[in-house]
């Protein structure tokens, strides 16, 4: 879902930051989903 299959730079310091930006948006979404469902299982 994030495009990690295929790289859209080359060069590894590049790719490196592409998929370093990759992953910490991966981690925001995950870690705001736990947060929305940890809010609505406590009610």
């Amino acid at each position: 879902t994030y495009g990690l299959a295929r790289s859209r730079y080359i060069g590894l310091e590049k790719v490196a930051s592409e998929v370093n930006l990759k992953a910490i948006a991966y981690n925001l979404v995950r870690a705001a989903n736990v947060y929305i469902n940890k809010g609505l299982n406590t009610a």
